[in-house]
């Protein structure tokens, strides 16, 4: 029995004891987890765990544009609350950087790609498209629906490096949240 679990440990490396406990139990084998785990302990074999994909990330722009005129630059981001329950919600935020009018807000439990990319969608019909574009490195927002279409349409995204300090958002004093916190 010993050299059928030590077999089954070479011809699949990524199976665990209890995976090859079931293995074994299937082929009409008898045994207990425990053997199978104290066997491949003894012979050295271990799972090694599965490497985590990197997160993929924006190109971060090296200097920050500041906005010259209405429309030029758009910020967006994401405040997230609970309601009095402790469910989960999320806000999307849309500012003009340089009029730091709030173009855009969608409460929602969840907010996907494609809702991103309704909601500035209406903003734009609304307003006229803005040059660039403005946000971190969110999933929403570098999700590659949010970037073609974004491309397809001639506005150049900003990605900015999250978090400069604590309690502040990336986009420092014309972000979607501190307009929020001050009006």
């Amino acid at each position: 029995m010993q050299k059928e679990i030590l077999r089954l440990s070479q011809k699949h490396p990524r199976y665990g004891y209890r995976r090859m406990t079931a293995m074994m139990r299937r082929d009409g084998y008898k045994i207990n987890e425990k053997r199978v785990l104290r066997v491949r302990r003894e012979a050295g074999f271990k799972v090694r765990k599965k490497q985590r994909r990197a997160r993929r990330v924006g190109l971060s722009t090296a200097r920050r544009r500041k906005a010259a005129n209405r429309g030029d630059v758009w910020s967006w981001d994401f405040v997230t609350d609970q309601t009095a329950n402790g469910s989960h919600f999320r806000i999307l935020t849309l500012i003009d950087e340089h009029t730091r009018e709030c173009l855009a807000t969608h409460a929602s439990w969840s907010i996907r790609a494609v809702d991103v990319i309704t909601i500035i969608e209406v903003a734009i019909e609304r307003y006229g498209a803005p040059k660039h574009i403005r946000s971190d490195n969110g999933p929403e927002f570098i999700a590659y629906a949010v970037q073609d279409w974004l491309k397809d349409l001639e506005i150049k995204i900003l990605y900015i490096k999250s978090s400069v300090r604590p309690g502040r958002t990336p986009t420092s004093k014309t972000s979607p949240i501190s307009y929020l916190k001050n009006s």
